[in-house]
């Protein structure tokens, strides 16, 4: 990559993945964060607009984890074709849950996490399209095609294969579960007094186009928390996650 190429990404991401921002700032390069919608997703346009002659990369999270808003990978990674810029998402949020189509959605490069479909931790997968020029971060071996030195955990990667794949069979069957268990969470409402920064995330969730969003908001859970007790104006039962009332939880 050419020092002072801009790398166009959107913000919607964890927090540490801002870590690499920050260090390619250093380097010198140029990163530019667009600024989602009020559902959650940036354009293809956003994207197109943004990118310039000198870009190198772009990334986008396939999935929101906190909302659950699906961006528009295809036409996002069909922008980017047509600029000649690579283009990457991050799928960890979405693999094994929803059907993903590297060849239809345009992508050059994805990165998933097996513990986000049931396999062990510490495993994860990097797709990267033949032809796509990769530096090596952790040299001293042949192992991975030279991509990545270091003895294979192989159980790790047996592991998560194994539960990608029964992701995959069962996502059909989970996702009508997740789905009928998320809309009737929301339906219930989240108290704004839980935690009054995220009193607008059930608006949020609601403006977001059912053909764009994960049949869960990422695993929200519920948990007693007798330090800090917030208390609903109703019982709430989690079909599928306790047998009991909670009439004190955290989210």
């Amino acid at each position: 990559m050419v020092r002072q190429s801009p790398a166009v990404k959107t913000p919607g991401v964890f927090v540490r993945q801002f870590s690499p921002e920050e260090k390619l700032k250093a380097q010198g390069f140029d990163v530019q964060l667009l600024e989602p919608g009020t559902n959650g997703a940036v354009t293809a346009q956003q994207v197109a607009d943004a990118v310039r002659s000198d870009t190198c990369l772009v990334t986008v999270m396939y999935a929101n984890n906190e909302i659950g808003t699906i961006n528009p990978i295809a036409d996002i990674g069909a922008a980017c074709r047509e600029k000649g810029v690579p283009f990457h998402t991050d799928a960890v949020q979405a693999a094994g849950h929803i059907p993903i189509d590297v060849r239809a959605d345009n992508i050059d490069m994805l990165s998933l996490s097996a513990h986000k479909f049931y396999g062990p931790k510490g495993a994860g997968v990097l797709f990267a399209r033949k032809g796509t020029a990769l530096e090596s971060l952790i040299i001293g071996g042949a192992q991975e095609s030279g991509k990545r030195a270091g003895t294979q955990n192989v159980p790790a990667i047996v592991g998560a294969a194994q539960a990608f794949k029964e992701s995959c069979e069962q996502m059909q069957t989970a996702a009508q579960h997740d789905t009928a268990l998320r809309d009737k969470l929301i339906g219930m409402g989240y108290p704004a007094e839980v935690n009054p920064d995220m009193g607008t995330v059930p608006s949020q969730i609601a403006a977001v186009d059912p053909k764009f969003k994960m049949p869960m908001v990422w695993k929200t859970s519920l948990a007693v928390d007798y330090q800090i007790p917030v208390s609903f104006p109703f019982s709430v039962t989690v079909e599928g996650i306790f047998n009991k009332n909670i009439n004190a939880a955290c989210i």
